[in-house]
């Protein structure tokens, strides 16, 4: 009797474990891609720097789109409209402006190299300020390279990008014709990002 509930117990294992689909779950996915949200804490500055609206807003991957022979991430905004083009190719993260693609944050990247690409409307001369910085974010301290971009000799902006979350931190600046400096007038920090 003992070895007929032995037989059983075995059998009932056995058929058990070949019948138990895998127990190994699904690798989660370590970049963007079509459905990621990124979530921003979008701020505006008056020219003096102080903070003048403050709102966390996101923005989905909604499609994957072919232009010419490359593909682009679709960015929507929270009303669903297209608002960036992003891709990460050879030497980088690029943006689709002026109908071609624009290295935006050139990645791997040396300290005070710098290159031209178009954004904000214009030519803009981009140099990494840093390289694997540790960066206080509101999704957490992250490594990322920094890039200054100039034009006509003023600051324009400054991209802080992470190869895992793309755009972390990203400063837009304008020219304050009056004193002839340049002055924060908004920025968007990842508060969160769903892959």
């Amino acid at each position: 009797m003992k070895r007929f509930l032995a037989l059983l117990l075995i059998t009932v294992l056995v058929s058990l474990s070949c019948s138990k689909k895998s127990s190994t779950p699904e690798p989660a996915p370590t970049s963007p891609r079509v459905g990621t949200k990124f979530t921003y804490r979008y701020k505006t500055f008056s020219p003096g720097g102080v903070v003048l609206t403050s709102v966390d807003q996101v923005y989905t991957i909604t499609e994957e789109r072919t232009i010419g022979s490359d593909k682009w991430f679709v960015i929507s905004d929270p009303a669903n409209a297209p608002w960036l083009l992003l891709n990460v190719k050879t030497g980088g993260l690029y943006q689709y402006a002026n109908n071609a693609s624009q290295l935006l944050c050139k990645f791997p990247a040396v300290l005070n190299e710098t290159y031209a690409a178009y954004n904000n409307g214009a030519t803009e001369t981009f140099t990494v300020k840093a390289v694997d910085s540790l960066l206080a974010a509101p999704i957490a301290d992250t490594k990322v390279t920094m890039y200054e971009s100039t034009a006509g000799g003023y600051v324009t902006g400054y991209n802080f990008y992470n190869a895992a979350y793309w755009l972390v931190k990203r400063e837009v600046w304008q020219l304050n014709t009056l004193l002839m400096v340049s002055t924060r007038r908004f920025r968007w920090e990842l508060v969160n990002v769903v892959f």
